[in-house]
């Protein structure tokens, strides 16, 4: 299934365009709605006719809209659904033993996978840089928190609350990492997650509203509530 990101460009009848970044954002080739799987709509200026907004949402096509900068801050969806009784069991069931523990393993993959990041670079940085020794003692720190998400006790009333608190304290570790890794001429102080001024955060920021858009409409179409997380939410 196609996706089709669009910037700054005018989008006003059933035919939408493609943008290809990789070669400086020129519009390759007009595609027929039906063929979409996502309308990605970033910046200002632009136009959507209600009509095509219609004709996307009885095809099931989610349409994104987000600022030039950040996050996605809407997202049109069809409102039919034959899946309903996935949203109710989302709440019956969520604090099942189960669903608690896939909520865990998913926090414990991705701090695992942030551990592995760094460890990827120490390997590659410590022959030439004695001063980014001290990375192999946070990438043991993350290891060990990881292991502290999975052993929480899925019965403890305050089992999500402990389980961000261990991912958060992962991430402020790797996030402080990957700041001695950026080159000092980029200004990149840190995480900053709106309103950053800096192309490294604008950069992540840019990308992570296109896997916002992507996973939004992989959970709705799922029949799942993207608001009603396993731990979060």
């Amino acid at each position: 299934m196609l996706k089709c990101y669009i910037t700054e460009i005018e989008l006003n009848s059933e035919t939408a365009y493609v943008l290809d970044i990789a070669k400086a954002m020129h519009i390759m080739r007009a595609l027929k709605s039906k063929e979409l799987g996502l309308v990605y709509l970033q910046g200002t200026g632009m136009n959507i006719s209600v009509n095509l907004q219609l004709k996307l949402a009885e095809l099931d096509i989610p349409v994104v809209f987000a600022p030039t900068i950040g996050s996605p801050l809407a997202v049109v969806n069809t409102i039919l659904s034959s899946k309903a009784i996935l949203r109710k069991l989302q709440v019956l069931r969520r604090d099942d033993e189960d669903i608690i523990n896939t909520g865990l393993d998913m926090l414990n993959a991705k701090v695992v996978n942030q551990a592995a990041i760094l460890k990827y670079f120490y390997k590659y940085r410590k022959r030439r840089e004695s001063s980014f020794m001290p990375i192999k003692k946070d990438i043991s720190s993350m290891e060990d928190l990881a292991k502290k998400i999975t052993a929480i006790d899925t019965h403890d009333k305050d089992v999500r609350v402990l389980a961000m608190g261990y991912e958060g304290h992962a991430a402020s570790i790797y996030w402080q990492n990957i700041k001695k890794l950026v080159p000092i001429d980029f200004n990149f102080a840190g995480r900053i997650t709106r309103s950053a001024k800096d192309i490294i955060n604008q950069c992540f920021n840019y990308v992570y509203g296109l896997l916002y858009g992507e996973v939004w409409r992989s959970v709705v179409k799922a029949g799942l509530d993207p608001y009603f997380g396993f731990i979060h939410g």
